[in-house]
């Protein structure tokens, strides 16, 4: 949208008191004041007429706007005629009541806004219409890029207008009698240059009517038609016109009087460093007004009257050094303390009124970015062309926390701590002792270097069913964060297990019971707080309960006995076992059923009998289920031995009746007396897991289903050993010791297992599932 209008500004006046006005002019003046008044006097406006306000224009979104007012008021119709190629364009204006002012809006088809802003003028004229009287006045003016309109000089009051009808009365003639002062003829609208090269500033002119005072401060004041001798408010315009070089100075007209305020402000001035020039009417030597002056919020002037500067009408205020930041906003009050008195203009010319003064200059600078936690350095720097002291200053004031400027180096340090991610302006201005601002802006982003947390490395978790344990989760932060740590997936921990954290470290308590075997995925989230966050994900595997395998020599399972063979799946160079008779074993789900069998190692088991010389300890462990409590002799379940002599064997244990009987070599090799044997009751033709454990300590120890059911001391070792007997089960040596009942495990260990191990074995059942 591109839209232009013509500034215009109003100023209310009180009236002279005691005007001076001589011989029968002074009538005639009255008579004109009364007119505008109201005071039912005929108007005689149709000899006088000019064009008083604009004409101007607007383009806003390909529509023309145009609006206008002569001297006449709403005591007229106008119509608007542009001359525009061989055409014209002719419209009629309508009046706006409440805008007090004839305008016309319409589609532009005619490109009158291109033509404008290429900066060709337009010329026209608007016929004015006094029906009444027959009088119709031409008045000519001219619409330039920017939304300014002027009147040409034929519009003139002095010029004669052209009527259609000869007028009903002789135009007013001119007073007789000679103001106060000597009326001024109307400004050419040209600018003028502020002496001293403060800048160019705008001229005045106050159209229509006739002179009470011309002349204030080398600028002409002419107050128009309905300025009044009684006191009271009135207004009148003033047409400001544009210099034609860059809007350096902008003006504002307005009044105060008894009671009623001026409070000024403009939001679109560019940052620089300003002069103000403020005009004055008095109305009253008698009791003179009194003012408070406050400019950019600063008291700049104390009870100041207009007629202490020695002019009844008018006076002027000069404040220098008037400092518009980068808002661009200038505010100027004026505070009445007395009486009445009204302000016709205020000059804003930029820079001082001193000669010659130019601005400083800042140095480049361009938009910079720091990473947090980092340390920027940016050297400010300005020159003045006049070698004038240039202070350096910045905003916003105080600056942020995280920065510190050094005036007198021009060093900004820019030092942002972790967390004041973001973008930030600042402004820098530059003044020289003559009042000479220059200001720049750039931007400072703080960017954001926030590490993610990280999880140390979680391994795959494996835990049996019915055994405890925990995985540590551990954080860290490189920012010192503090830390948050949560299980995402699954939503739901299963029962057996729980989560606690504290900051940066964690712990998973795993628990598993039967029936909760499978894998599980776990992810654990760490975050920092600060849109930090990463996750790991691991596996936790229940599997079912492991049997022991520390000092495992053989392992016979049972589950393949292809072939006449029982494979031992201890892991290690194997020892195997075979069946004798395939037909006295019969294969079942996890275990062999036997009767009669003779089932043994080819040649010596020594894979048995040399790690248990060595460690002086063992274990033999079976799961069986006796066909019968009427077994005698006792029938072998598991031998090593040459025969039926109690010391022809390293070790045995059997079944006799209800009981377990176990025979063990100690010392001699040929004397029953070194062996050590027990009969421990506690057998049945149900599914047993039997176990029988020697220790270095000398205490011997048979468990049934995981009950110590007999414990017993020993003395001596078993370096007496025989390296030569094989390893036989459900028989002895010479097949007349066979044992009748299912098999589903048998193994054998170099040590002693502890309580806890042969229940964890009791637990993982007669064969448990790999």
């Amino acid at each position: 949208m591109v839209e232009y209008a013509l500034l215009i500004s109003s100023v209310a006046i009180a009236a002279i008191a005691g005007l001076s006005m001589m011989g029968g002019a002074l009538s005639d003046v009255f008579d004109e004041i009364n007119c505008s008044l109201g005071a039912g006097k005929a108007c005689d406006c149709e000899t006088h007429e000019v064009i008083t306000q604009g004409p101007s224009y607007a383009c806003i979104g390909g529509v023309f706007s145009f609006t206008t007012l002569t001297s006449c008021d709403d005591k007229t119709s106008l119509t608007m005629v542009l001359d525009v190629g061989a055409s014209n364009i002719t419209k009629v204006l309508s009046y706006n009541e409440s805008t007090g002012v004839f305008e016309t809006t319409f589609a532009d088809t005619d490109g009158l806004c291109a033509t404008l802003e290429d900066g060709t003028s337009i010329g026209g004229h608007l016929l004015s219409d006094h029906k009444e009287s027959e009088i119709v006045n031409t008045l000519p003016f001219t619409l330039r890029k920017g939304g300014k309109g002027e009147p040409d000089p034929e519009s003139d009051p002095e010029s004669t207008p052209e009527p259609t009808a000869e007028p009903t009365a002789e135009p007013t003639a001119e007073p007789t009698a000679e103001p106060t002062a000597e009326p001024t003829a109307e400004p050419t609208a040209e600018p003028t240059e502020e002496p001293g090269g403060g800048g160019t500033v705008y001229t005045f002119r106050m159209n229509a009517g006739y002179a009470v005072q011309t002349t204030m401060d080398g600028k002409t004041w002419e107050p128009g038609a309905g300025f009044s001798a009684s006191k009271g408010v009135q207004t009148f315009d003033i047409e400001v016109v544009e210099p034609a070089t860059d809007n350096s100075v902008y003006t504002k007209a307005t009044y105060a009087k008894n009671g009623k305020d001026l409070d000024w402000k403009k939001t679109d001035i560019p940052a620089d460093t300003y002069t103000l020039k403020l005009y004055f009417i008095e109305d009253d030597a008698s009791s003179p007004s009194k003012f408070h002056i406050e400019v950019q919020g600063v008291r700049r002037v104390e009870n100041y009257r207009p007629l202490d500067a020695g002019l009844k009408v008018g006076s002027v205020v000069t404040i220098e050094n008037v400092v518009v930041a980068g808002d661009g906003v200038l505010a100027i009050k004026l505070d009445q303390v007395a009486n009445w008195a009204g302000i016709a203009g205020i000059e804003i010319i930029k820079g001082g009124l001193g000669p010659g003064n130019r601005n400083p200059v800042i140095g480049g600078l361009p938009d910079q970015s720091v990473d947090e936690g980092a340390t920027l350095t940016i050297n400010i720097t300005a020159t003045d062309p006049d070698d004038d002291p240039v202070t350096i200053s910045l905003l916003p004031d105080p600056l942020h926390d995280f920065m510190t400027f050094n005036a007198a180096t021009g060093q900004l340090t820019v030092s942002p701590a972790i967390g004041d991610v973001g973008m930030y302006t600042i402004t820098v201005e530059a003044r020289d002792d003559q009042g000479g601002l220059a200001s720049k802006t750039f931007s400072i982003e703080v960017i954001s270097t926030n590490h993610a947390p990280v999880i140390d490395a979680i391994a795959p978790v494996e835990v049996e069913e019915k055994a405890t344990t925990a995985v540590i989760v551990r954080a860290t932060d490189a920012d010192s964060d503090t830390l948050t740590l949560t299980i995402t997936e699954p939503a739901t921990l299963p029962a057996f297990m729980s989560f606690t954290a504290a900051g940066g470290d964690g712990v998973l308590s795993l628990s598993p019971q039967t029936g909760d075997k499978g894998t599980y995925s776990i992810t654990v989230q760490a975050s920092d707080g600060r849109g930090g966050i990463t996750t790991q994900t691991f596996e936790v595997e229940v599997t079912g309960i492991r049997r022991v395998t520390s000092g495992l020599l053989v392992l016979y399972e049972f589950d393949d006995i292809s072939g006449g063979i029982v494979r031992d799946t201890s892991g290690t160079s194997p020892l195997d076992l075979t069946i004798a008779d395939p037909s006295k074993v019969t294969q079942l789900a996890g275990g062999i059923s036997v009767n009669g069998a003779y089932i043994a190692s080819s040649g010596a088991a020594l894979k048995i009998i040399d790690p248990i010389i060595s460690s002086h300890e063992f274990t033999v462990e079976m799961w069986v289920k006796p066909a019968n409590t009427s077994q005698r002799g006792p029938a072998r379940m598991f031998t090593i031995s040459a025969g039926t002599e109690r010391w022809n064997r390293n070790i045995m244990l059997g079944q006799d009746k209800t009981s377990y009987v176990t025979r063990v070599r100690l010392n001699s090799q040929t004397k029953d007396s070194a062996v050590n044997e027990k009969s421990i009751s506690g057998a049945a033709a149900a599914l047993q897991h039997v176990v029988l454990t020697y220790t270095t300590s000398g205490q011997a120890t048979l468990y049934i289903n995981n009950v110590a059911v007999s414990t017993w001391s020993f003395t001596a070792d078993f370096s007496q050993w025989n390296r030569s007997f094989k390893l036989i089960l459900a028989n002895e040596a010479t097949n007349n010791r066979a044992w009748a009942g299912e098999i589903y495990l048998a193994a054998a260990y170099n040590r002693a297992l502890s309580a806890a191990e042969v229940a964890k074995n009791y637990s993982a059942g007669a064969n448990p599932a790999p």
